[in-house]
Order: structure tokens, then sequence, then C-alpha cells
């Protein structure tokens, strides 16, 4: 979480980041295709201590390699803000949909 992230994925290739999104504009389980370029025009407040902007830039501002080529798929949820070891009972009965669609979008992005 937060900076620590960029040690892990400094010097990789690319970058596949599958996390959650509250926007509040579709359905939870609805699966959003994001670019960094997008994410740093937005006004998105991520949840974790420093977001995906946040490391992109501390990267390039201070020569840290950051991944070339990024997928970002963000799941719509109800509330991020609550943790539990289990999905909300709307992700839940659509866990299947989403891991199919988020499996078969990596699956497109290795190959390209």
């Amino acid at each position: 979480m937060g900076f620590s992230l960029l040690d892990i994925i400094s010097g990789y290739e690319n970058l596949i980041i599958v996390d959650s999104i509250l926007t509040g504009e579709k359905e939870p389980g609805y699966i959003y295709e994001m670019k960094i370029e997008e994410l740093l025009e937005g006004d998105l407040k991520p949840a974790h201590y420093a977001g995906i902007p946040d490391l992109y830039l501390l990267a390039k501002k201070i020569n840290i390699p950051f991944p070339e080529k990024v997928l970002i798929l963000a799941v719509e949820v109800k509330d991020p803000f609550e943790i539990k070891e289990e999905f909300s009972d709307e992700i839940k009965s659509k866990i299947s949909e989403i891991e199919k669609k988020v499996e078969e979008r990596i699956k497109e992005f290795l190959i390209t």
C-alpha cells in the first residue's frame, strides 16, 4: 500500500492493477478500465496512503523506472472503506462474471 508499492513495481515493463473504486455512477461489479493519464486528470481520492497517480508522479520526478505498459481495472463497489473478510453481497453475486471479464482483459493486455 502507498509508496512502498513503488519498490515492488519499479523495473517491470508491464503493470496490471485490479482494485476497487467508488464512483456512484455504475452498479457494484461494473469494471472500469483506466489509464494513468485519466487518473492524473480526475478527482479520485485514493483509499490508500498514496494512489497510482502519486506513485507515477514520484517515480518520474526522482527517476525511478515505472512500467511503460499499465492496465488498471477498477471494480465499482458499494463501500470501499468497510473492511471485512468477504465480498459484499452485491459483488459476491457477480464474482464469477467479474473474474471472467478481468481474466479476459488481462490475457488481451499481455498478448498486445
